[in-house]
């Protein structure tokens, strides 16, 4: 038996909006996940719904501060980098139409802009 104490408060929902930008016609995804969801996994949540393949470097900023994956091998090269593992979304999107950015192929420079359109509980979204 569960008691209510012990129960888990409602987690959040973020809807997404996540555009790529400079491009005609406009090429965006709605999306969403969990509030909490680490940027690895957002990563990989992004590959699938843009189409892309996975087969090169990534990396989520805002403001002067950029998370991507630390190579090991080579961790003076990165020294501009913050270790996107363990950080979650939540950490860089609070409210409502705030903005973060992401870049995938460091060659062709893919730049997305990924807005919080909404918060919403876990009972609303299960219920819409």
């Amino acid at each position: 038996m569960v008691n209510k104490s012990q129960k888990k408060k409602p987690g959040k929902i973020y809807q997404l909006k996540i555009s790529l930008q400079y491009c005609t016609p406009p090429i965006w995804r709605r999306v969403t996940v969990p509030n909490d969801i680490t940027l690895p996994n957002l990563h990989r949540i992004i590959q699938a719904v843009m189409g892309w393949m996975g087969g090169h470097l990534h990396e989520f900023g805002t403001g002067s501060v950029s998370y991507g994956e630390i190579d090991p091998n080579w961790p003076e090269e990165d020294e501009y980098l913050r270790d996107e593992k363990s950080v979650k979304l939540n950490a860089l999107l609070k409210k409502e139409k705030q903005k973060i950015r992401y870049i995938y192929d460091f060659g062709d420079d893919w730049q997305h802009v990924i807005e919080l359109e909404k918060i919403l509980s876990t009972d609303t979204a299960s219920s819409t």
